[in-house]
This record gives C-alpha cells, structure tokens and sequence, in this order.
C-alpha cells in the first residue's frame, strides 16, 4: 500500500480490547491516539457509562486466572470470579500501572472514518477531523440490542436487558424473561426473591453447566482439557454427566432436553437457575407467540398473566461509524483474518471481534494487540510482508476447536481459546524471528496463563 502522510494511529475505544491495544502500541514505540465516547475507561464494565450492560449482580462467569491480561495478575486477595467493581479496579491500575490514562481522550466519539489511498480520515462529533495511518476497531459487541420480532403489545413494561442494573424494579411484578444465556439466568436469579411470579421464556433449550467442578471454575478444568488435547467426546461426556449430576436430567426438573450436543451451542453456566426451576420458584415457556395486553401467549397455546418483561437476548455486532463494505462484511459481520485483518489493507483492524468458548476473552485480545502492535511495526520499518499480506487473504483456520458449531448469530464469534491463542503466538513468533522488531522495554510472556489457583 501507499504511504499515509502521517505516522500517527488511532484506537477507538477504551474498554478491554482498546486497553489491550494500547499497552501493545505503546511497548513498540507507536505515536497514538485512543479516543473514547465515555468519560472513563473500562467499556462495559463501567456501570457509569451510558451503553455498559453490567448490573449490580455482574460478576464474572470465567476465573479470574482465565481473564487476566498475561502481563498483569489480578490480585490474590479477588475472590475466582470477581464482580464488576472489583474487574473495573483491575482496568484502572492496569492503565496506570502502564500509563495508558494519559493517552486517552475521553468524551471523544468518531462519528465517521473514510479511508483514503493510505490511512484514514477519522472525524469526531465535535466536527474536528484528523488523518491516521491507521485505525484500530474496539468498539466492543455489548453494547447494541438485539431484540426479537414480537407480535402485539403489553400492558406493562417491555425492556431489553442493557437497561436492567437492580432487582428493585421487578417487586410484586409477574416477570418473564426472554432468553436462555447467562445473562437471562442472571436475571431470573435476582429477580426470584422480589417478583411475585417469575417465568423464563426459551425459544429452544440449553445446557446448563454448573459454575465450578472439582472446586474451580468451570473454565480451569475445560481450559485444562483442551491443554492436553482431550477429545471433544470424552470433554462431552464429563461436562454432561457433571451437569447431570448437578442439575439431574433436564425433563424431570422442568426443563426440555436440548435437541444438539453439549458445546455444539453456547453452554448457559448455571447452577441457581436449574435449582429454582426444581424449587418451582420459576416456570419455564417455549417461544413467545404474541404480546396480547395484560397477557403473553406462547408457542405451545399457553398464556400467563405478564405485567413486566425484560429481553435478554443478546446484542448485535455494531459499527456506526464505518461504512460496512470496508470492513469486508459478509452477510453483516466483517470477515477478516483471525477475526481481525483485513484482507487488503494494512491500516485497519478489528481487535475483540471474539467470544470465548469458554474463560475470559481479554487474553485473547490483548494476544489480537501484540499481533497487531508488531505488524503496524514492521510496517513502520518497511520489513518485507508478503508472507503475511498473502496469508490474511486466505480463509481463517478452524477457530472453533469444536466448540459453537450451531449456525446462528450467538455462535458466530466464538473461538475455542487455547487453538485461538496458539495461532495468535504462531504469528508473534514468526514475526519476531522474520524481523527482529525490538521494543521500547522487555518484551512480556505472551502465552495464555498457566494454570493456577483460581
């Protein structure tokens, strides 16, 4: 590609992938600059900022030796999976403890970027405009709601679950909550002291895994598996008798059994949920049909009394400030090389596009930044790339391991972590054998944490 006149980057976002690219620009010596619509780091797991998703209740459902940044522990004294305070604690000494704070402009938001024959125009919505040699996306995907097609009206209230923060509003309320993720579970287990019903709607069923086994998180032991290359049946089979042995079998506590194998979808980790649905303190219901008044019909010719109904069902990847065909969409979501490279163009990238399959995805990206940070490097220093821009116009490997085989939207980003990461230190090992790019202090362990106490 041609030169951009400038040498300047620019990162959109703040939140855990932003962060993560950064850190991984600034240890390679990279001009900067991280623009961020909020006025404070953390993205979604700032409960202050207007799009974050958390709630009072929010707590990690991945260890917290399974989240952290490789280059930064979170605290011995944090319990294994830690609350939003405590996550946004670790956020904010991570930038201090690297000085990232100072090179971030908050209440900065892009309303647009337009690429030029090098780099890209980035304009703001103060109407100010800057040129970039190149753009960093990461923006995050929690923040947009995505919200089914319903037939009818209620009587009562209707939000999505982005709006939910406490239990308070739900009290002596008939509440149904659409959605089997994690999310929807969260909600129906602070809602059941305070409602005076609560159902939960699924359109199809879920597994539900409990959230320790063999007293760690659930994502140690799967993380461990997959480590040593234990196939995916045998993983099948011991994550469904663990939850078997928990849960029981999903029809005899109300629930109907899943039509796909374990791990074939997102698994929904649960221990509360199954156990109230036993204690008949929440009715399962298929699929909504209608919202008719004071009542919801459902797909099976049910009706309930419904004065109060919370959507939980997930967010949609969004990027208003990019037009989508530069981007390389496909059917709405870019595809790009390891969920991060354009196919052709040297100056733009997505970091974060990703879900875990299970575990945290935030090493997972601050991996997507090293690659990154080393690649706008060698760029920088004119190294001969043609092994790499030849690569990324390639399909991407296998990313799943297994994992999220089901065709839908909630699957689309998923990666198995461990053979997500060992393609991500592939290439940073390659790139650091090819080119000898030095960096501005000692170069950290980029492997995955090992495993450890959680």
């Amino acid at each position: 590609m041609e030169k951009a006149k400038t040498s300047s980057f620019c990162v959109i976002g703040a939140g855990p992938a932003g962060l993560a690219v950064c850190r991984a620009l600034s240890q390679f010596g990279i001009d900067f600059d991280c623009v961020e619509r909020e006025s404070d780091l953390g993205g979604n797991f700032n409960v202050a900022n207007s799009r974050s998703s958390v709630y009072r209740s929010t707590h990690l459902l991945s260890s917290k030796r399974m989240s952290e940044y490789p280059d930064f522990a979170m605290p011995d004294s944090y319990p294994p999976c830690p609350s939003h305070t405590l996550v946004l604690d670790y956020f904010r000494e991570y930038a201090r403890k690297f000085r990232l704070t100072d090179r971030i402009q908050f209440n900065t938001s892009v309303e647009s970027m337009e690429p030029e024959s090098a780099g890209w125009v980035v304009q703001f919505q103060n109407g100010s405009r800057k040129r970039y040699r190149g753009v960093a996306i990461a923006n995050g995907h929690h923040w947009s709601p995505s919200l089914p097609q319903v037939n009818g009206e209620l009587n009562g209230k209707v939000m999505h679950a982005r709006e939910y923060h406490s239990p308070e509003i739900f009290h002596n309320k008939r509440l149904l909550v659409v959605g089997g993720g994690n999310t929807a579970c969260d909600i129906v287990a602070d809602a059941v002291p305070v409602a005076s019903r609560v159902f939960l709607s699924m359109r199809r069923p879920v597994h539900f895994l409990p959230k320790y086994s063999f007293g760690n998180p659930g994502d140690v032991t799967l993380r461990l598996m997959n480590r040593l290359r234990v196939p995916m049946f045998i993983q099948r089979f011991l994550s469904s008798a663990g939850a078997r042995v928990v849960n029981g079998r999903p029809e005899t506590i109300g629930l109907r059994t899943p039509t796909e194998r374990i791990f074939d979808a997102n698994v929904t980790v649960s221990s509360i949920v199954p156990f109230h649905i036993r204690q008949g303190d929440v009715v399962v219901k298929p699929g909504i049909n209608a919202l008719e008044g004071g009542q919801v019909s459902f797909t099976d010719g049910t009706r309930e009394e419904i004065d109060f109904v919370v959507y939980a069902t997930g967010y949609q990847l969004t990027f208003p400030f990019i037009d989508l065909k530069h981007l390389n969409c496909v059917n709405g979501v870019p595809d790009l090389y390891l969920r991060q490279f354009h196919p052709h163009r040297d100056d733009l990238a997505v970091v974060g596009m990703i879900h875990a399959a299970y575990g945290g995805s935030w090493p997972l990206m601050y991996l997507q930044a090293q690659l990154l940070a080393r690649f706008w490097a060698a760029c920088r220093q004119d190294c001969d790339l043609d092994w790499f821009r030849k690569l990324r116009t390639q399909p991407s490997p296998d990313l799943t391991g297994g994992y999220a085989k089901l065709a839908s939207k909630r699957q689309q980003l998923s990666v198995e972590p461990v053979r997500f990461s060992k393609h991500l230190n592939r290439l940073i090992r390659q790139f650091d054998q090819r080119h000898n790019i030095q960096t501005s202090e000692t170069t950290v362990e980029t492997q995955l944490p090992v495993q450890r106490a959680a």
